[in-house]
């Protein structure tokens, strides 16, 4: 997972990108609150610079985040100050001093991308090893049927020149090879490239997901009335 650690340079930018429209961070954070109700104390998979997590702690909720981007995780730290818990962490070696109701992912670990054939899970993890290891490491810190909220993402496309404010502009180019799916990401100022990062991601087939799944405790309960997470319980 190493290989996706967003580069400084694309740190800078990265809330630029995101609030020009890549998520749509205040109705993440109310279908969340529909989800999760009244459990309070709830981590986020991948916190990145804390937006969405700013939005949850606004609605009343006690935000843990973890992060394995030290630039990432000291943005968080600067937007959100003592309202969250932060952990500089891989999820494959995940270790927390305490449990939570619910955990939620907005495409910081897994996302479901939404597709013409249906809702397949996506990965920044690139073997079924990895997936498992951190879906048993998740189990392990969420309360007795704690729930997993995993967002659903329009399937990734390349697209060019997204307006981020400014003279900023950002483009991704992504290579869709069905088991694997690569992604480039570029800020441009004017003509220049101020801003570069490629990743590779894995997507798995549906029994395969539901395979690990089954094998690391958790069982599919719904999906959100808007069709914006599916939510798992954990039922080990």
């Amino acid at each position: 997972m190493k290989e996706n650690i967003y580069s400084s340079s694309i740190s800078r930018y990265y809330d630029k990108i995101i609030l020009a429209g890549y998520y749509s961070l205040k109705s993440s954070a109310k279908e969340l609150r529909k989800i999760f109700g009244e459990k309070k104390n709830i981590l986020e998979v991948g916190i990145g610079t804390g937006l969405l997590a700013k939005e949850m702690v606004t609605l009343g909720y006690h935000i843990s985040g973890i992060d394995f981007s030290k630039n990432m995780l000291n943005r968080a730290k600067k937007r959100l100050g003592k309202k969250s818990k932060f952990y500089l962490q891989d999820i494959l070696e995940l270790t927390l001093p305490e449990k939570y109701g619910g955990v939620y992912s907005e495409g910081g670990i897994w996302w479901f991308s939404r597709e013409k054939k249906g809702l397949f899970l996506q990965s920044h993890l690139l073997t079924k090893h990895e997936n498992l290891l951190a879906l048993k490491k998740l189990s392990k810190v969420l309360e007795n049927n704690g729930l997993l909220a995993i967002n659903i993402q329009k399937k990734h496309k390349t697209s060019s020149d997204i307006n981020i404010g400014g003279n900023l502009k950002y483009s991704q180019k992504v290579i869709d090879k069905g088991k694997y799916i690569n992604k480039e990401y570029f800020v441009k100022s004017k003509k220049n490239i101020v801003a570069y990062q490629r990743s590779k991601f894995r997507r798995f087939k549906k029994n395969e997901e539901k395979d690990l799944f089954d094998k690391s405790g958790f069982r599919l309960i719904k999906i959100n009335k808007n069709k914006h997470f599916i939510v798992l319980k954990k039922i080990k």
